[in-house]
């Protein structure tokens, strides 16, 4: 699994980039090309049956119910965004033919956050009013069977200023990519694109973001207060990259 880091120059954007597993070793205790692992229950693992794309080793996920709170949580993350106005990321998913239920509260896998982790007005001026910006989850609709249920914060939308959508998922390796514009109020999400020209899954604009005004920090894994999950299944992610706008170049999810 490879992770590019985001360093940002005065005229350029740069990447640095940084195995996920080193030496090809695949161990949950290689992951320095993360910030942070959560792994309280050993629920991540890192092995070469998640790898996709052109890596050696992925990122296994097992599904477990997990009510409570941080303690409980599952993910990688990933803290170099520096307070970004505009964050593009792309990873492989690989849903595994997982058998989620279609029905009952908390019965939704978190994947996939991306955050502003600051909290309210601090001194840098940055206003974060709710932690997640974008948020996936993971869910089996009776009807249109494993779909994203995601949100995209948007003012304009009352009570939780939740603009959510939900998007087919195939249960065969698949490249998500999105694109989150803060100031210009955008939102896109494209499934296998091999180029910028290709037609988004989503296309959200006019979005008030005024209250989230910077990307600072992002998150895989299986991170929600999940209560009604059925145990024991694993899905993969692999190929995660980041940067401030270009277009990321599909791998290849499933060679």
């Amino acid at each position: 699994m490879k992770l590019k880091r985001t360093i940002i120059a005065v005229s350029a954007t740069l990447f640095g980039s940084a195995a996920l597993a080193a030496g090809g070793s695949c161990v949950i205790a290689n992951t320095a090309a993360w910030t942070s692992t959560n792994n309280p229950a050993g629920h991540l693992d890192v092995t070469a049956g998640a790898a996709m794309g052109t890596s050696g080793c992925g990122l296994e996920v097992t599904t477990a119910a997990q009510p409570g709170g941080q303690s409980t949580k599952h993910f990688v993350q990933d803290s170099s965004p520096d307070n970004e106005t505009r964050y593009r990321a792309a990873y492989c998913l690989n849903l595994n033919g997982i058998n989620l239920n279609s029905s009952g509260a908390n019965r939704r896998i978190k994947n996939n956050n991306v955050q502003c982790s600051t909290g309210a007005s601090p001194a840098d001026g940055q206003v974060c009013a709710n932690s997640d910006i974008v948020q996936f989850k993971i869910e089996n609709d009776a009807t249109d069977g494993l779909r994203f249920d995601m949100f995209v914060r948007d003012l304009n939308i009352g009570g939780a200023n939740k603009n959510r959508n939900f998007i087919p998922l195939p249960s065969t390796p698949v490249h998500v990519q999105y694109d989150l514009d803060l100031a210009a109020g955008t939102f896109k999400l494209w499934l296998d694109a091999t180029a910028e020209s290709d037609t988004p899954a989503l296309d959200l604009s006019g979005l008030d973001m005024s209250n989230w005004t910077a990307v600072d920090r992002v998150r895989l894994g299986s991170q929600d207060r999940s209560g009604n999950v059925p145990a024991g299944q694993t899905f993969f992610i692999d190929e995660f990259e980041s940067r401030r706008s270009t277009f990321i170049s599909n791998p290849g999810c499933d060679s």
